[in-house]
């Protein structure tokens, strides 16, 4: 996997794991008026979220992506390009304020982050 932001890259060399989960949601609004007739609004937007998931990422690969959320994506704040095992490449934003690792064995660091595919969906 590859993290890029303004010229930053980051390669994640050890594979993600599965399942590697993709959610697809239309973006609708639903209310019911007073008589109980249901309204649906329907945005025309789809939105595509990501979750990759590392179980045992040595703790240089774990630094590495812990640097770029923090100092190049800045959290869910930037967006930035990421190319996935497949070399499928999408303009990407973290959807979490934070990423979720735990340090599971000596070196080896296990957790997920999710991202949503900014643009035309991904």
């Amino acid at each position: 996997m590859i993290l890029e932001y303004n010229g930053n890259a980051v390669t994640i060399t050890t594979k993600y794991d599965y399942p590697h989960t993709r959610e697809i949601e239309k973006v609708q609004a639903v209310e019911r008026s007073g008589a109980g007739l249901t309204h649906v609004e329907d945005y025309n937007v789809l939105t595509n979220r990501y979750t990759y998931k590392y179980f045992e990422i040595p703790t240089a690969e774990y630094e590495l992506l812990f640097n770029f959320f923090n100092d190049h994506a800045r959290g869910m704040y930037n967006v930035f390009n990421l190319t996935d095992d497949f070399g499928v490449q999408r303009a990407v934003r973290f959807v979490q304020p934070r990423l979720k690792f735990a340090l599971v064995f000596n070196g080896l660091w296990s957790g997920s982050f999710t991202v949503e595919a900014q643009g035309s969906g991904g």
